[in-house]
């Protein structure tokens, strides 16, 4: 019973606020988890920046610290050096997540030639990346068809939007229906819902967007 009204208050959801994307704001979550999170010691990694993309979930219970190790870490921030690229299908990669935890940047993506941040969109990238180590592996379609039971306006989205730097109620849905045996975090005594897919079924996800590529300054590996 529980599982169909959730169904149906995504259809519903999905056509809430035709100008406006909504926020999903619950300040007295039910359950709270801890997530720990090692951050590459990089300058174009700003550990306060990376927290707070974490954090744009806190309204599901999430609280997110830094720990200094790799092994004590859930999640695991890298930065990747190589050239913000638009790739022929105007798509440009700006991160990706690997299942168990890795989330990869790639920082030339997010700076400009003065090798300044763009703090939102690093924010809101990483706060799409992070969603998927929660067990989001599938993207929320933005538009909704007949065979999509969650859908609409969500971080979760496949493509970067500039309006969207914050969870909706779709991501608030697709964070209760996610994949439990694939989520680097879980509530206490909480229980999936229903069959997962094994991992080898699922890729990890490349986060794009059909924004022009910054034009800073390239980036290398250093030596």
């Amino acid at each position: 019973m529980n599982r169909f009204v959730m169904f149906v208050m995504a259809i519903a959801l999905s056509f809430v606020g035709c100008t406006k994307v909504q926020r999903y704001e619950n300040p007295s979550p039910n359950h709270v988890a801890t997530v720990r999170v090692w951050i590459e010691r990089d300058k174009h990694l700003p550990p306060e920046h990376v927290l707070a993309g974490c954090e744009l979930w806190k309204d599901k219970g999430i609280r997110c610290v830094q720990v200094p190790n790799k092994e004590q870490a859930s999640i695991r921030v890298n930065a990747i050096f190589r050239n913000c690229a638009t790739d022929p299908d105007g798509l440009t990669t700006l991160a990706y997540a690997d299942p168990g935890g890795g989330v990869f940047v790639i920082v030339d993506c997010f700076t400009d030639n003065k090798d300044q941040i763009d703090v939102k969109k690093f924010r809101t990238v990483l706060g799409h990346e992070i969603g998927h180590q929660f067990g989001i592996w599938k993207h929320v379609p933005k538009k909704c068809e007949k065979n999509n039971v969650i859908c609409g306006d969500a971080l979760m989205n496949p493509h970067y939007a500039d309006a969207i730097d914050f969870i909706t109620p779709v991501d608030s849905l697709a964070f209760d229906a996610r994949e439990l045996q694939r989520a680097v975090v879980s509530y206490d005594g909480e229980e999936p819902t229903f069959n997962m897919p094994q991992q080898h079924e699922v890729d990890g996800c490349t986060y794009t967007t059909r924004v022009s590529a910054p034009q800073g300054r390239p980036l290398v590996m250093p030596q």
